[in-house]
């Protein structure tokens, strides 16, 4: 049966097309179609999915039929291509670096060595899998699948299974930073779970019940936002309750807050939507910026900060099937690059110090690898 939400956000992405815009406050666009040229090309990196290590080290691209782990600073190879039949749709990096995962369209998830390339484990699904990630300790990994369920599984042969069933496919799937929970978006509703247990952790009597595209949990873990219908809601972990809401577009608005993301002290929160991104704080959900503008008709479904915060960064495509990133600077609102290109992709990632992008969509599959200016001082 043909997944509802899916059919819902198919609808959203064909409101820009139809729909009139409110006009945001001025902001710095995005720049025109391949200005500037990636320095770097990773060749057959896969170019849908691209993520940094934590201490910046490592560059994970992942694609159609395999995945590459690079070293960030070379860009050379460090291993043989991790082979992954079908098209991978997730792809991570575990926090100690020494781990990778891939999974996908062939059912499967599977953990490699990021030393040597070699399988470490194959997780197996009823279903393509849609989203995977490793616990904060990275000894566990979580799984969602089409196949109506969430699994969670110990990285090394032989751990326990954990598996949790929904009505709908879970399509996002994440640990919380103390690995003791793990949130589930299925059915666009997000669920809570005890990691250990399975045992659901989520209130039947919870204030925030609306639609979801994206979830995130803050650093310490008593938070969490969840970025759907107009706005970005913070939620008390604990209790449930809503703390603040940011408020991206009018209650009666057809645009929608497609995903979120904290800085690393949890002081502020990105958003991202069609077309803007914007700063908050994160504990009253005042804008600490200016609407960071794209193209009326850009997607920006990837968002995050720099390491220090200092820099602000959303990814996406368009409603031309080109792809479109750009980096602000979150105090001032400044842009300080930005890039459109190629075709429509998912793949982006800007590194931990924020001086390096990488995004996928280039020809072939390719990843381009830009070299951001340096901080103002």
């Amino acid at each position: 049966m043909f997944n509802s939400y899916v059919y819902f956000y198919f609808l959203l992405r064909l409101i820009p097309l139809f729909a009139p815009r409110e006009q945001p406050n001025s902001g710095e666009p995005v720049a025109p179609i391949d200005q500037p040229a990636p320095a770097v090309v990773l060749h057959g990196s896969g170019g849908t999915v691209a993520a940094f290590s934590e201490d910046g080290k490592i560059l994970l691209t992942a694609g159609e039929g395999a995945a590459r782990v690079w070293d960030a600073k070379s860009f050379q190879p460090r291993t043989a291509p991790l082979l992954h039949p079908g098209k991978i749709n997730a792809a991570a990096i575990s926090s100690d670096g020494h781990k990778v995962l891939t999974a996908g369209e062939d059912r499967t998830v599977r953990i490699w060595d990021a030393e040597t390339g070699a399988v470490i484990r194959v997780f197996k699904h009823g279903g393509p899998v849609l989203s995977a990630a490793f616990s904060p300790d990275g000894t566990h990994v979580i799984s969602g699948s089409k196949d109506n369920t969430a699994q969670i599984w110990e990285t090394t042969p032989g751990g326990p299974i954990v598996t949790m069933r929904f009505k709908y496919e879970a399509f996002q799937v994440t640990f919380s930073p103390g690995g003791d929970k793990v949130s589930i978006l299925s059915g666009s509703a997000i669920s809570l779970f005890d990691a250990k247990t399975g045992q659901s952790a989520t209130s039947p009597d919870r204030e925030w019940m609306e639609v979801c595209f994206h979830v995130t949990f803050s650093p310490d873990g008593k938070q969490l936002v969840s970025a759907g219908e107009t706005s970005a809601t913070v939620v008390d972990v604990a209790t449930e309750k809503i703390i603040a809401a940011a408020h991206v577009w009018p209650q009666d608005s057809p645009w929608r807050v497609f995903t979120a993301a904290y800085t690393r002290d949890g002081s502020k929160l990105v958003t991202g939507t069609t077309g803007l991104v914007q700063v908050w704080n994160s504990a009253t959900c005042r804008p600490l910026t200016k609407e960071l503008k794209g193209d009326d008709l850009d997607y920006f479904e990837t968002v995050g900060f720099s390491r220090d915060g200092k820099r602000v960064f959303a990814g996406g495509d368009s409603a031309d099937y080109t792809n479109v990133w750009a980096v602000w600077d979150s105090k001032s609102g400044k842009s300080v690059q930005a890039v459109r290109y190629g075709h429509s992709a998912q793949g982006y990632a800007l590194s931990p110090d924020g001086t390096l992008v990488a995004g996928g969509g280039l020809k072939l599959g390719d990843t381009g690898i830009w070299k951001l200016p340096a901080d103002d001082k």
